[in-house]
């Protein structure tokens, strides 16, 4: 590591995550969440395996680091695609986000298998940010399903609780650990729920579909 220094600026430890955090992407697509460990991720990067360190305590966080990326791509997808259509049907919104989701199938595979596992291994303010990408999403749906839609609040927290239920599974959706409780708490938003309440009010919505 000649002539390695130290980052000392906001903008330079962005750039120092974002490498770790692509070279964490690349180890996944390669060989899965085995592939990924910081002797790895060192490798590939500019950095030796203590200095990342600096920044992440576990590789779960660089993982959880990882899945926030994901997010805010997608939330950017979603935001131009909705600005660009107007006022959608409902098939066109379904569509819509279908064909977005297939594209974002990294996001999804960390979402259902792994993200309760990787954010116990993480600590809270890691945790936090990803909650905060995650309800960026969601505020873009909620805003979708009002001006399409004009669903009510109660309506618009059900589908999102429904959709998120769906990608998420719906143990990990009803039964979430304090520090996930917190975590949304401190991000300012919470799509959890009863088990009970979710599991009727889904199949409800299921039963009344065509």
């Amino acid at each position: 590591m000649t002539g390695f220094k130290r980052a000392r600026t906001d903008e330079q430890v962005a750039m120092r995550e974002k490498e770790i955090v692509s070279a964490c992407g690349s180890l996944y697509s390669e060989g899965g969440l085995d592939a990924v460990n910081l002797k790895a991720i060192a490798e590939r990067t500019s950095l030796s395996r203590p200095t990342i360190y600096n920044y992440y305590d576990t590789k779960e966080e660089i993982l959880l680091d990882l899945i926030k990326t994901d997010f805010d791509e997608w939330d950017a997808e979603l935001r131009s695609g909705f600005d660009g259509h107007g006022s959608m049907s409902k098939e066109e919104f379904c569509r819509f986000l279908t064909d977005s989701l297939s594209g974002h199938l990294r996001m999804l595979e960390f979402f259902s298998r792994h993200l309760y596992t990787i954010e116990m291994n993480s600590r809270l303010e890691k945790v936090v940010g990803l909650k905060i990408a995650i309800g960026r999403s969601i505020h873009t749906l909620d805003d979708v399903l009002e001006r399409s839609f004009g669903y009510d609040d109660d309506e618009r927290a059900l589908l999102i609780s429904l959709m998120f239920t769906f990608m998420h599974g719906l143990y990990p959706m009803t039964h979430p650990t304090e520090m996930q409780r917190e975590a949304a708490s401190l991000a300012g938003h919470c799509i959890t729920g009863d088990f009970e309440d979710i599991c009727f009010n889904g199949l409800m919505r299921l039963m009344r579909s065509p």
